[in-house]
């Protein structure tokens, strides 16, 4: 007997709490990669990159002026204390007029306790409830105070006046000279239940400061949640955005969530059939110079590890599939997926669970469709953010279901920030990007039971009428015409990028024969608890 829970996306949670800490990275100068490293999420993850031993942010457009990296595993509390943030940056390409509506520097307070982590490292280019201020140094050498709760417009060009839309919280102050190379520091003091707040900048090079202002009574909500780093590009910038080095944070303020760390194992998903295990490793999008592998281990009877598989990190997807065949399912196996970097262990586990097939009952959680926020609007929290869907996550693991069975829709290629088709690596970052957050939400329950999740057309950035055996859709006509025609309109590569990430954990396919533009299948069945599963992929 088969019982299936039906789930559909829904709202987000409380964090728990921690100590105090401070914190301190500068970045590696022999490190060339997309993903900053374990402490960071960037928005989006293809506009940034660390080489040259600094964070570099790679675009500002103006439909996506304002860039954000946020700090994952330190937040600020809800609790009283002081705190203040430091970094050194500066225009990746440094240009001789500066502009008002071009700026560097801090977004603070972004969220609070009513906001899961995960909403509020998604605040970037629009303004909106619980989305922070934002304290920074402006292509005209002032220190500015902006608003960044307030909206209009949330989506779409940005006008290059932005007073409506990043309103100023204090008149800047005129400044008689500017430095190109600088460093920020942000000093916040408790006033009563508020806080005064003060940016002062130094001349890297020469140790002077070249400008400095002080905002009186920042609300003691306003200082509360996430803090990023963010690169604001003026529409008179061509170009690159901002880079930065030497990011510290320390004070009362701050918590310690070293649980909140993304990566460089994003999450697992395995499938147990007929003996033989698969398991998907999905990675971050790691460098040339790092680690080109991962291992499993798993744990004995009497507590040891022990390695039982290996596998190579697959470019454009960053996955690794694990096999092991005569495994041992009559029992729950505690498993992690081992991976190398900078001379440490990374791990991620979870639990190989035994084949329940001596259950009279095997319980299924199906799930369909997965967006991520409301249309319009403009809130950094859950009245219009869907996403991590906890509520929908925390039902289910208390139903505590055999399987879970994700039929399509995984991610919907728009969202918060758009799409990019080409060219294909940078797509399939693109992709990524929206990939990691149906990870994020959905890991602790794959990490610890079989998963089958197959790709519908949003998966592979399609709509409605599409697969037709793996033909190249039309490339000319209306959108309509060119999806509706048949076929894929990305390219093959992508797709099967994403068939990497969603469906290499399946049992081996039927026939594995790719279709038309040497695209894979993944048509097969698990034999699990008792039941033959049946798997369908059918364009």
């Amino acid at each position: 007997m088969i019982r299936v829970v039906c789930c559909i996306a829904l709202f987000v949670g409380v964090i728990a709490s921690a100590q105090a800490s401070e914190f301190e990275t500068s970045f590696t100068d022999d490190v060339h990669r997309t993903w900053i490293g374990l402490d960071f999420f960037a928005n989006r993850i293809l506009d940034w990159q660390t080489q040259s031993g600094r964070a570099e942010c790679l675009i500002g457009t103006r439909a996506k002026p304002m860039r954000t990296l946020h700090l994952l595993t330190h937040r600020l509390a809800d609790r009283p204390g002081g705190f203040s943030l430091k970094v050194r940056t500066g225009l990746i390409e440094p240009e001789g007029e500066g502009h008002a509506n071009t700026w560097t520097g801090f977004l603070i307070g972004v969220g609070g306790p009513h906001v899961d982590f995960r909403t509020s490292a998604l605040s970037h280019h629009w303004p909106g409830d619980d989305g922070g201020t934002i304290v920074a140094y402006d292509g005209l050498g002032r220190v500015i105070f902006r608003d960044n709760h307030h909206w209009e417009a949330p989506k779409g060009p940005r006008p290059n006046f932005t007073e409506k839309i990043w309103p100023v919280m204090k008149e800047p102050k005129a400044v008689t000279s500017m430095a190109k190379d600088v460093v920020l520091e942000l000093t916040a003091v408790p006033n009563g239940s508020r806080f005064n707040v003060t940016l002062t900048v130094t001349d890297a090079d020469s140790g002077d400061i070249v400008a400095e202002d002080t905002l009186i009574g920042l609300s003691g909500l306003d200082a509360i949640g996430n803090v990023a780093l963010i690169s604001h590009n003026s529409l008179d910038q061509k170009g690159a955005g901002y880079w930065f080095d030497d990011f510290s944070v320390e004070g009362e303020k701050f918590e310690h969530e070293p649980e909140n760390a993304f990566g460089p194992i994003i999450s697992t998903q395995y499938t147990l059939s007929d003996n033989t295990l698969k398991m998907t490793a999905q990675m971050a999008p790691i460098g040339e110079g790092d680690a080109a592998d991962v291992r499993l281990e798993v744990q004995d009877a009497s507590g040891d590890w022990n390695e039982v598989a290996e596998a190579a990190i697959v470019p454009l997807s960053y996955t690794a599939v694990l096999r092991v065949d005569d495994w041992d399912d009559a029992r729950d196996t505690p498993y992690r997926v081992v991976y190398s970097m900078n001379g440490e262990t990374k791990t991620y586990g979870g639990t190989i669970r035994k084949n329940p097939e001596d259950k009279n009952e095997v319980v299924v959680a199906a799930f369909t469709g997965h967006h991520i926020s409301a249309q319009g609007g403009g809130m950094w929290n859950g009245d219009h953010i869907w996403y991590p869907h906890n509520d929908m996550t925390e039902m289910i693991a208390q139903h505590d279901p055999d399987m879970l069975f994700f039929s399509g829709d995984q991610i919907y290629e728009g969202g918060l920030a758009g799409i990019v088709r080409e060219p294909t690596d940078q797509a399939c970052l693109d992709y990524l990007y929206h990939w990691y957050r149906w990870c994020w939400a959905f890991r602790d329950l794959t990490r610890d039971r079989p998963t089958i999740a197959i790709p519908d057309d949003h998966d592979v950035y399609h709509g409605n009428i599409w697969g037709a055996g793996g033909k190249a859709a039309k490339k000319t006509g209306s959108g309509k015409e060119k999806q509706d025609s048949g076929g894929y309109t990305m390219h093959p590569d992508f797709v099967n990028a994403v068939h990497r990430t969603q469906v290499s954990n399946l049992p081996d396919p039927y026939d594995p024969t790719p279709i038309l533009q040497d695209i894979t299948v993944y048509y097969t069945n698990m034999n699990y608890g008792g039941i033959s599963f049946a798997i369908i992929a059918d364009r």
